[in-house]
């Protein structure tokens, strides 16, 4: 064991934070219109787990950032609920449309490789399983409706209901393919009277201004991510598979990258939109394979905001001329030689496996050439052991790390 891990190993009774600690540190209150945060919060790995009591149920939660989304899915339905849709639809519009259309027939059809240990050592820091994802040619992936009848199904696609839900949604700033249930219930319903009355062109007119713009991870993002969220999820999905191939990924990864079913349509669309900012640098088939083989969403999540992380960097700081993984753990690499390594936990450090794991990091990174300055960068906050041991190996945490400002898809 290295000097700096053995000392940290000694490091005892770190103190977990108090539930209203830690909402506090996350600006996050513990109650609001609608939904209640329930104690206690636990931490498993780098990621807390939350229990999220609504109007509709309670929902667990893993991690802060997952947690801020579905506080802004429930905002964005008390705004769809806020909305007079059967006004709206007239004429009884809604219903005549769901009745039975035999006479249309059957217009809907039903429609890796593994990387060495990459995949067990990203679980050290995030704990969540990773396995390898195969199969043929993607399936286009959208809200699950498997209880809804095939007239249904016809008739929602001759109305085109599918589309006015991902525009509603876009208007809100929310996924058009959001797993939350009751926010996928209200934008169907809301989705039904817009495109049964043919007024979906009013939508920029009655929703209340302010966050039109937001991506599902909280980036604000541009019209051309816009446009492809509101797009047939197949036409999303060839449009993704074209970026990546312009990136160099190999067609295996992409394959298996878009078959992945643990992230939505629009959390994919993102996370390519940030490979993209940053180019065609070396390893990328090795990011999206990892992603791919994500068994939860937790642990495809993390991958995701640690590329949003490396945006803002290449961005903001100093361009990134690699993106790439060491011991599954994202990193980038300068011209002038500078690291920036990518952790999107919430809390670092807690546990003494993190800290040995963090500090043979350092290691294996000090050892590479050439390297300049190294950078922690952490979605959360890091233990203060690890910032003094860092520190003494000339790295640094930055806690609290800035995502992409915003993503432009090309």
């Amino acid at each position: 064991m290295v000097p700096q891990a053995y000392a940290l190993s000694k490091v005892q009774g770190t103190v977990e934070p108090s539930f209203k600690q830690v909402l506090q540190d996350e600006g996050i209150d513990i109650s609001g219109p609608g939904y209640e945060i329930l104690a206690p919060i636990e931490r498993s790995g780098t990621l807390f787990s939350f229990q999220l009591k609504t109007d509709f149920g309670t929902f667990p939660v893993r991690g802060t950032a997952l947690l801020r989304k579905r506080l802004k899915e429930l905002d964005a339905l008390r705004r769809l609920e806020r909305t007079d849709w059967g006004a709206l639809a007239g004429d009884g519009a809604v219903e005549a449309v769901k009745r039975p259309l035999s006479f249309l027939g059957d217009l809907v059809r039903s429609p890796v490789d593994t990387l060495s240990n990459s995949a067990e050592n990203l679980g050290q820091l995030v704990d969540g399983t990773v396995k390898t994802v195969s199969g043929e040619t993607p399936v286009a992936a959208g809200p699950q409706r498997e209880d809804e009848a095939t007239s249904t199904k016809i008739a929602a696609a001759v109305v085109g209901r599918d589309r006015a839900r991902r525009e509603i949604a876009v208007k809100l700033g929310v996924d058009p393919y959001t797993t939350f249930a009751p926010l996928s219930a209200g934008l169907d319903k809301a989705a039904w009277s817009f495109a049964s009355s043919n007024r979906v062109v009013r939508l920029a007119t009655i929703f209340i201004p302010g966050g039109v713009g937001t991506a599902v991870t909280g980036v604000m993002t541009s019209a051309s991510i816009q446009e492809m969220l509101v797009e047939n999820p197949t036409i999303l999905n060839e449009r993704m598979r074209e970026a990546l191939s312009d990136l160099g990924v190999s067609p295996e990864a992409t394959r298996a990258f878009l078959g992945q079913r643990v992230l939505t349509p629009a959390e994919k669309l993102v996370f390519v939109a940030a490979l993209q900012q940053l180019g065609p640098v070396p390893s990328l088939d090795e990011q999206v394979q990892l992603v791919a083989q994500a068994e939860h969403t937790s642990s495809a999540y993390y991958m995701v905001m640690a590329a949003l992380m490396a945006v803002n960097y290449h961005q903001e700081q100093e361009p990134l001329i690699e993106f790439k993984l060491l011991d599954g753990v994202p990193y980038g690499r300068t011209a002038a030689g500078k690291v920036a390594v990518f952790i999107a936990g919430d809390r670092i450090g807690w546990d003494l496996a993190q800290r040995i794991a963090l500090i043979e990091l350092q290691g294996k990174l000090e050892r590479m050439q050439p390297v300049g300055e190294i950078e922690y960068r952490v979605y959360g906050l890091a233990q203060a052991s690890l910032h003094e041991a860092l520190w003494d190996r000339n790295a640094f945490i930055r806690e609290r790390a800035p995502l992409a400002g915003s993503l432009e898809f090309h």
